[in-house]
């Protein structure tokens, strides 16, 4: 049986998780990860994100990973050919890691995105958080295994690349 791949995106509140996952989806093919959570919406979250009340989260069974920070995720990883999710704390890429190894035939690549700072305040402000930069670098702690890291700008072609070598394997 050939093995699944799920790609992990990691980086700090606007280094361009969202673009790179949408990129992915549309251009390579990517299948996202389905997400239930209790935070607001914005402009640009993917299609499979789904906003709920802490009731209606709380009511919610069968996730196969869920986290809490600030707000409530649930995930829910249908195990498809290619799939990709992000997150904004390496913690949080060990706890999705662990409860992975729960799938057969899952193969998990974490890819750390990076952004220069000026690129990552000028999304801030776009998003009219810009007095949140500092509390974006704080909730990027601690260290969990990371694959490759990329700058935003080339990661798309990058990740191409990775799934080539991918299916030459296997």
């Amino acid at each position: 049986m050939t093995k699944r791949l799920v790609i992990v995106l990691l980086g700090a509140a606007c280094v361009g998780k969202t673009t790179i996952e949408n990129k992915m989806i549309k251009e390579l093919g990517f299948s996202p990860v389905d997400i239930t959570t209790t935070r607001s919406a914005r402009d640009d979250d993917p299609a499979h994100y789904r906003f709920v009340s802490d009731d209606e989260f709380e009511a919610t069974k069968g996730f196969d990973f869920t986290i809490a920070p600030a707000f409530k995720y649930g995930y829910n990883v249908l195990v498809r050919d290619l799939s990709v999710v992000s997150f904004i704390s390496p913690v949080n890429v060990d706890e999705f890691l662990d409860a992975m190894k729960e799938k057969d035939n899952v193969v998990v690549k974490v890819i750390k995105l990076t952004a220069s700072e000026a690129e990552m305040k000028d999304c801030m402000e776009s998003r009219n958080m810009a007095d949140a930069y500092e509390r974006a670098k704080a909730a990027y702690t601690g260290e969990c295994q990371i694959d490759y890291t990329f700058h935003r700008d080339v990661a798309l072609d990058n990740i191409s690349d990775i799934i080539s070598n991918y299916s030459k394997e296997a």
